[in-house]
């Protein structure tokens, strides 16, 4: 994430003046998302690159989010109120992080629980554990090795697929914030 942030944060705040905050933060806001979107799609086999290029990318969007945001914030306080206004402003957000991440994993961890369910429901259909368990003879894993392999298989693709619905929330969520912006 902090490669292509590094190098435009500079940049965005060297002309940060000549440009129009709300534009800016509505591209970065654009982006976030558009990662966001990208990450929904990746599975438990992604690669390195697959995983590492949606983090990069990534990068562009905060630098055009923060800096702009913090403009915004802090436009219509006066000199002697921005220590004051800044130290309320970051402790605003930690709250606001530390609340977001909460809510984040509780409803991943819901997710994956319901992944997990759909699951092992589609694992007992249409003898479709015979035929998993039988494959897995072929190799070796039988009886409680098979339900415990199986149950780890079960367990990553839930997680998995619970990450991928929390992405695309984001992403949506993003998207939605734009028009706010406008207000």
């Amino acid at each position: 994430v902090g490669i292509f942030g590094l190098l435009l944060m500079p940049l965005v705040g060297k002309f940060l003046n000549r440009m129009n905050l709300r534009l800016l933060i509505s591209f970065g806001f654009a982006v976030l998302a558009s990662v966001m979107f990208m990450m929904s799609s990746l599975n438990a086999d992604a690669s390195f690159i697959q995983q590492a290029t949606p983090r990069l990318i990534q990068g562009i969007g905060l630098a055009c989010f923060f800096l702009p945001l913090q403009q915004v914030l802090f436009s219509d306080v006066s000199s002697d109120e921005l220590a004051s206004a800044s130290g309320l402003g970051n402790f605003l957000r930690n709250i606001s992080g530390s609340i977001s991440t909460a809510v984040s994993v509780w409803l991943w961890s819901e997710r994956t629980e319901y992944h997990h369910a759909t699951l092992v429901d589609q694992l007992q259909d249409d003898g479709a554990w015979q035929q998993w368990s039988g494959t897995l003879a072929q190799y070796g894993i039988a009886d409680s090795g098979a339900l415990a392999y199986t149950q780890g298989v079960i367990a990553h693709q839930a997680q998995t697929l619970a990450i991928n619905d929390l992405a695309r929330l984001f992403g949506i969520v993003l998207l939605l914030l734009i028009p706010v912006l406008w207000l």
